[in-house]
């Protein structure tokens, strides 16, 4: 028997622990691993991409139309021939004319002015309107007497018997302008460049209650934590096309205009001669001469396209390669003081081309000087930072690196992110003094047609090198940050409060940035809700600059090979071509930015929503069966309360009642298993 009520006694411990797990509600959360990721979208936006344009006026002369002479309104006497002329040919006219003249709609005549109506400018013609006919003649009375009248004009007056003065204008003008010009123009544009982004990681809802009662306030949780091995931010620094051209433009415009008397007709003269007219661009013809005007088509003779894959260069129509990766060196060197075959050159400036590693993230061994780049570092607000930096130059090379012995290799202090060094040569000043410091012998050039190459093979020795180095740099520095928002939909509607709100609001759906959290106001039936995990407020920032900075390098026992068959090899085998027995390469300055992007943040496209998995919040036992003439079973209601349909049940089973029932139900069971039984007695 004690085994029997010790098993009813775990039996009520199970049952009651069931219950009091139900009515005292415990946190649950869902997780949800998320991956976003967008690809080929824009590292550069905005005006950057506009063509940058440039234009130098090597000539520029501009006349405005200027005038020189007079033309003036003046008198001027007519012989009296011309005046007769004159009355002769108004007389003709005037009466070149004809006049109808109409009486009830009936044409009673047709009348030609005579002179005398011509010099007086006025017509009088006799009519009876009963009878009706011309003249006055067997009219019946004075009353039926008409004469029509018609003005012919001011009249030409009489016949003139001497000269006359009018007002005539009389002179003449020259008027000239130009307009000359020409120059170089030129400019570079770049494409967008693109960047690539994938985010990854685990996102989690929470609240803290699986079961709340209708009405009581519940806090919803949002977080995420991103995967090392899930979040990329890469990008294509964009290809520049560089170009520059001529441009020769000229125009030209002489003519005169007068003003005079046609002393035989008495008329006015006015007139237009062209002396010269040119315009160059007035013409179908290009590279033409037009009336000795030059005339060029805006004229690209020289183009480049700078992209990562290397340097092209463009003469005319003609696309050179150029090379494709390392630098492409070219020396300015003067002749010998005696200008023999085997007398060395002395070198006073070079230039160094160089396709810089501008995407992102940079190699293993990339090279940036005393630097550390960021690659693909995302910090603790879960930005993802990526660089491409400028740093400072090495300042020892040689046969030490400044702490411990080396091999004697120096570089040309050239690194990742240069696109560009200039070098100007201190010491061939020496020259000055006779005693050169440092010597170059080249070898045969290479001829092409469109002009020399680089020599075969050349050698440049110094006892002492000073170089004054001056480098442009790219700087970058992009960051992305995606800003996961998350959107929350209930079913049904619940009243809401986002975090640093006072008042709820009924919706049902809310948008918020991952890692706030919200509270909900608990509806009778329970809620579910499905998050949603989005991208679409991330901010992405390129901060590009482009840098210079100057460099004083002092190099002793140096020996340089270069030329065609040192850079092939060199490059090509990875055999250093620069020896030196000590290098110091102190900075002359910071580096200085000559350009910067903007740094507006933009939203980058492209990337997908993430659905997440769905949670329940169900309603607890705690609360009385209230208003319910169905008087809802347990069974119904240990559903409802699993999140399942039970119609319009209201409260919950009462908690004294319940374990009441459990008590009773047990202890009878308990003491029917105990009790004698067909028959048998204990």
């Amino acid at each position: 028997m004690e085994k029997t009520i010790s098993h009813q006694y775990q039996t009520l411990i199970l049952v009651l622990t069931v219950i009091f797990t139900l009515n005292n509600a415990q946190a649950i959360s869902t997780d949800d691993a998320v991956q976003f990721s967008s690809t080929g979208q824009s590292l550069f936006n905005g005006s950057e991409l506009d063509p940058h344009l440039f234009k130098i006026h090597l000539i520029n002369e501009q006349i405005p139309e200027t005038v020189k002479g007079e033309i003036r309104r003046t008198p001027d006497e007519l012989p009296l021939s011309t005046v007769l002329a004159i009355w002769s040919k108004a007389l003709d006219t005037c009466q070149g004319y004809s006049y109808t003249l109409r009486v009830a709609s009936i044409t009673l005549a047709t009348i030609t002015p005579s002179a005398d109506e011509c010099i007086n400018g006025e017509i009088r013609y006799k009519y009876c309107t009963i009878p009706l006919k011309t003249g006055w003649s067997n009219c019946l009375g004075d009353r039926y007497r008409k004469t029509w009248v018609k003005d012919v004009g001011a009249g030409i007056g009489p016949r003139p018997t001497r000269p006359a003065t009018r007002s005539y204008d009389i002179g003449m003008e020259l008027r000239y302008s130009m307009d000359i010009q020409a120059g170089i123009e030129g400019g570079y544009i770049l494409d967008p460049g693109t960047v690539d982004i994938r985010v990854g990681g685990q996102a989690s809802i929470s609240s803290d209650a699986d079961f709340a009662a209708a009405g009581e306030i519940i806090r919803i949780d949002t977080t995420f934590n991103s995967d090392d091995d899930k979040y990329q931010l890469k990008s294509r620094f964009p290809n520049i096309d560089f170009n520059l051209g001529t441009f020769m433009f000229g125009k030209a415009d002489i003519y005169t205009q007068y003003a005079s008397v046609d002393y035989q007709t008495g008329e006015q003269l006015r007139g237009r001669e062209n002396i010269y007219t040119a315009d160059s661009r007035n013409t179908s013809v290009g590279n033409a001469t037009v009336d000795g005007v030059v005339k060029f088509a805006d004229t690209e003779w020289l183009g480049a396209n700078f992209s990562p894959a290397g340097i092209d260069i463009r003469i005319k129509e003609i696309t050179l390669p150029i090379f494709r990766g390392g630098v492409l060196e070219k020396e300015f060197v003067v002749p010998g003081i005696i200008p023999q075959p085997g007398v060395p050159s002395f070198s006073f400036a070079s230039m160094g081309f160089s396709t810089a590693e501008l995407g992102t993230p940079v190699e293993s061994g990339y090279n940036c000087g005393e630097c550390v780049p960021l690659r693909e570092f995302i910090d603790a607000d879960g930005v993802i930072h990526n660089t491409v930096p400028t740093g400072s130059r090495p300042l020892f090379s040689g046969l030490t690196d400044g702490s411990s012995l080396t091999w004697p290799v120096i570089t040309d202090g050239m690194q990742d992110n240069d696109f560009f060094r200039m070098d100007l040569d201190m010491d061939v000043m020496s020259l000055l003094f006779g005693v050169p410091l440092g010597v170059v012998w080249e070898g045969p050039v290479v001829k092409t047609k469109f002009g020399d190459l680089d020599p075969i093979a050349a050698v440049e020795l110094n006892a002492l090198d000073i170089d004054i180095s001056t480098f442009f740099s790219l700087d970058q520095h992009l960051s992305f940050d995606p800003n996961m928002q998350i959107t929350l939909n209930f079913s049904p509607q619940v009243q809401v409060r986002l975090d640093g709100e006072t008042d709820f609001n009924l919706l049902s759906s809310v948008t918020f940035t991952v890692g706030s959290p919200i509270e909900i106001i608990q509806p009778e039936v329970g809620v579910t809700i499905s998050p949603t995990y989005t991208l679409s407020d991330n901010r992405f920032i390129n901060d590009s600059k482009i840098n210079i900075s100057s460099v004083l390098q002092e190099t002793m026992l140096q020996m340089r090979l270069y030329g065609l068959i040192p850079d092939i090899t060199g490059s090509a085998l990875g055999i250093p071509t620069n020896f030196a027995a000590l290098k110091i390469s102190p900075e002359l300055m910071q580096p200085q930015t000559i350009f910067q992007s903007n740094i507006t943040p933009v939203s980058l496209q492209g990337f997908n929503n993430n659905q997440g998995k769905s949670m329940f919040i169900g309603v607890t036992l705690d609360k009385t069966l209230e208003g319910n003439p169905d008087n809802t079973s347990l069974d119904e209601f240990q559903s409802t309360a699993n999140g399942e349909e039970s119609g319009s049940s209201t409260g919950s089973f009462d908690m004294l009642m319940l374990l009441m029932l459990v008590v009773f139900y047990l202890t009878r069971r308990a003491v029917s298993r105990n009790s004698p039984a067909n028959g048998q007695t204990k």
